[in-house]
């Protein structure tokens, strides 16, 4: 590579923003090249003033791409139509087809809790993540039959697994306690918005750790903060009570008695492992989708299994 490329190469590297596939397509018809990476280099994918559709992520889909990068005036367009289309779905979720409503709803509380993940402290965005969540939860415990298909949809949305699975999760927690009549519907409701909210301290893990299959025993430890660093991102500025708080505090602890199980000095002791019904249903909700759902590392595992 010679000089000149080289210095462009990292002039990009300071002015482009990564996003996923799909945020392409609230962009239509982007202001500047989009690149992709590859190899230690940015590449032109789409030119500057070509029209964005549904075929043309399918062909990079195809081609395996996995990182877009675009310029910040397209960014902040993204942004922008991203938060404008989750506020009209969600103000609309109640007209037309329930379950293809809900789905659209689930899609793009995904894209913005991606956008949440990259800047957690803005409290615009978590504000409007934990608002449109609460119309979803109530949206869900009023349309069960949608259970389903929204979690087979979101399955297949090719969102990272600390985006997918806390949603994922939440709707097995919803499908189980209607089922067994255990909760009133508002009860229900604040234990969606909950289990949603868990993992939002996965946040401050850089990608390569979350993805790597073997940990040492300091990244190891980073992780098992998640949910002391979720506490810490929501106390005083969603109206969660310590009551749900210490349901994210303690949502792995069904993780950790099953590791000491394994260990040399046997089960935790029992005063150090009882929960309340609520944290229980939680955290056997999220070891459930945790084990049949694929990581990069490892495929998911059958339900039989």
């Amino acid at each position: 590579m010679s000089s000149t490329a080289y210095l462009k190469q990292n002039l990009l590297a300071m002015q482009l923003r990564e996003v996923a596939i799909k945020d392409l397509l609230m962009l239509e018809i982007p202001t500047d090249d989009i690149y992709t990476y590859k190899d230690g280099e940015f590449f032109v994918c789409i030119s500057q003033g070509s029209a964005i559709k549904k075929e043309t992520l399918k062909d990079l889909l195809r081609q395996k791409v996995k990182n877009i990068f675009v310029h910040s005036p397209d960014y902040n367009i993204i942004k922008e139509r991203l938060k404008n289309e989750l506020l009209r779905v969600t103000r609309s979720l109640s007209v037309g087809n329930p379950i293809e409503n809900s789905k659209r709803q689930v899609q793009l509380l995904s894209q913005n809790m991606t956008e949440l993940y990259k800047d957690p402290l803005n409290d615009e965005n978590l504000k409007l993540q934990y608002q449109c969540t609460v119309n979803l939860s109530k949206f869900l415990v009023e349309h069960r039959n949608v259970l389903t298909d929204v979690y087979a949809d979101l399955v297949h949305g090719n969102h990272h697994f600390t985006i997918s699975q806390p949603m994922l999760t939440s709707l097995l927690v919803v499908g189980f306690l209607q089922h067994f009549h255990l909760f009133h519907e508002k009860d229900i409701e604040m234990l969606f918005i909950t289990s949603y909210f868990k993992d939002l301290g996965m946040s401050f893990i850089p990608d390569e750790q979350l993805n790597k299959k073997d940990l040492d025993k300091k990244e190891r430890k980073i992780i098992s903060k998640h949910a002391d660093n979720s506490i810490s991102l929501l106390e005083g500025r969603v109206p969660l009570s310590r009551n749900y708080l210490n349901i994210i505090k303690n949502h792995h602890f069904l993780n950790h008695k099953i590791q000491a199980t394994y260990q040399d000095n046997g089960p935790a002791p029992a005063n150090k492992v009882l929960h309340g019904l609520e944290t229980e249903v939680v955290a056997v909700m999220d070891v459930i989708v945790e084990m049949i759902s694929d990581r990069p590392y490892r495929e998911g595992r059958s339900l039989f299994k």
